[in-house]
């Protein structure tokens, strides 16, 4: 069993307003919430972008501070590969709300435990003693930027409809372990 947790701040200096965008935290992806894309998550509570073409198509899903759990557990299978069993918890923040237009996406310390995302998924690793293939699929079990009464997810997830499973099943093939 691998546990790991995450814990990072940035907070900009001086006579900046914002930390640079290279620097900042991002949330998803095969190395973070494997039930989300990469920069799929926050900040905040706010929506993953769709469209591109729409009104927030500037929105970066990027943030200043990350919070992010992850528990995997690892099993010898046979020969060179391995099984893991995983779950994963988190997201990014604003440190403050430069432009007034993103208060949803602020870290607010009595209300940033209601906005954490969590996935869960299962996965398979190649072990060639030296390079690792990793592939885990990943599946949303809490969406933060819907209601509380919809957040918790995993009810409505149907593998069974392209759709359902288009808008929340998550591959990643990978190198190396996640953690």
């Amino acid at each position: 069993m691998r546990l790991v947790f995450f814990v990072g701040v940035g907070i900009p200096y001086g006579n900046s307003d914002v930390i640079p965008f290279i620097d900042q935290f991002a949330a998803g992806g095969p190395n973070g919430i494997r039930a989300f894309r990469l920069r799929e998550l926050g900040p905040g509570a706010n929506q993953p972008i769709a469209d591109p073409s729409s009104q927030r198509a500037d929105l970066n899903q990027t943030g200043d501070i990350r919070i992010e759990l992850n528990a995997e557990y690892r099993l010898d299978l046979f020969s060179f590969f391995e099984g893991a069993v995983f779950t994963d918890m988190g997201n990014v923040w604003l440190y403050n709300d430069v432009g007034g237009n993103n208060p949803e996406g602020v870290f607010e310390f009595s209300s940033f435990y209601n906005q954490f995302a969590v996935g869960a998924g299962i996965g398979l690793r190649a072990d060639f003693d030296f390079i690792l293939l990793r592939f885990d699929i990943g599946a949303p079990v809490r969406k933060p930027w819907l209601s509380n009464n919809e957040a918790w997810s995993a009810s409505t997830l149907n593998i069974f409809n392209s759709t359902n499973r288009r808008e929340n099943i998550r591959f990643h093939l990978a190198m190396g372990y996640p953690f």
